[in-house]
């Protein structure tokens, strides 16, 4: 990362030098601190703030497939399940304690929910690395997240650095997940209106005003409410953002098994919050599991000030 000092110099070797792009054009991969790509020479990029030849990172999840549901009895047991990581623009290599000609290497951090299950620091990733783990028989939704990182070990900061995938554990009931935003998210204070994407299985989303019996209904949005003890507070159950359902004036209106809802976030401090989802049938009262605890979602994401971040840098 360019200290002060450096940036000095590049502001001096500008004014000595005369023109910008002459100097950047001139100037060796590394070289320059910056902010984002318009500030480097055409064809590089802004890689954790340096500007660098090449692209970034890029990474997917190409196996399972998305919303993939592995059948399960509660109990059996952890089962295998093979992932696939693709992407370009990073040659996996060992990590080691130094960050010099960090830029184009690196390896791949292997998360399934909230445990690292594996490190990737050798083969293709254009071809695909595959890797074996045991997915918990937890029924519900599963996520898989593969975040790229420097051979020091340093996150890459581009958004396609991090490949994500939901996957379902079924044993045929009812089950909310919250898609985007994903776990640990960042999210700017500044930025009020966010749009959440959530998916179920065994179960189908229908426009509020619609009312059925069975797996059907749709979902309140919650922010930094606490679940499941909300469900059971009044004061706190009745306040929700937003219902997640399908538009009743939809064109393509109807059962759905993924809904998008744009909704406004309340002030919020800087740090970590909340976003819930909580199935509902078509008449407002909650689905309840086994446990009699609502069926619900909820994931954390991080607010930052973000202005004053670029502010300060």
């Amino acid at each position: 990362m360019a200290t002060l000092v450096q940036r000095i110099l590049f502001a001096a070797s500008i004014t000595l030098g005369g023109c910008l792009e002459t100097r950047v054009d001139e100037a060796e991969p590394g070289t320059f601190a910056c902010e984002d790509a318009s500030e480097c020479r055409p064809g590089d990029s802004c890689i954790l703030g340096i500007c660098e030849a090449g692209a970034p990172p890029q990474l997917e999840i190409r196996f399972p497939e998305a919303f993939d549901s592995i059948a399960m009895d509660t109990g059996s047991g952890p089962v295998p399940m093979s992932i696939s990581v693709g992407g370009q623009n990073l040659e996996l290599e060992e990590p080691h304690g130094s960050a010099e000609g960090d830029a184009g290497k690196g390896y791949v951090e292997l998360f399934v929910d909230d445990e690292r299950v594996a490190l990737l620091t050798a083969g293709n990733l254009v071809s695909g690395v595959v890797t074996e783990v045991m997915l918990d028989d937890t029924p519900g939704a599963h996520r898989i997240t593969a975040m790229a990182r420097t051979l020091s070990g340093e996150r890459y900061d581009n958004v396609d650095s991090v490949g994500t995938r939901l996957v379902w554990v079924d044993d045929g009931m009812p089950h909310v997940a919250i898609v985007s935003p994903w776990p640990g998210q960042e999210l700017g204070l500044e930025q009020t209106d966010v749009d959440v994407e959530i998916a179920a299985i065994n179960f189908e989303f229908l426009p509020p005003q619609v009312e059925s019996t069975g797996n059907y209904g749709h979902a309140h949005l919650h922010y930094d409410d606490s679940f499941p003890s909300c469900s059971d507070d009044p004061a706190c159950d009745c306040c929700y953002l937003a219902v997640a359902a399908p538009k009743l004036d939809d064109v393509d209106a109807g059962p759905a098994r993924r809904v998008t809802t744009r909704v406004t976030l309340p002030p919020s401090a800087a740090g970590g919050a909340t976003v819930s989802a909580v199935l509902r049938q078509t008449f407002h009262a909650p689905f309840e599991d086994s446990d009699q605890n609502t069926v619900h979602d909820s994931v954390a994401i991080i607010r930052k000030d973000i202005a004053q971040e670029v502010t300060d840098g």
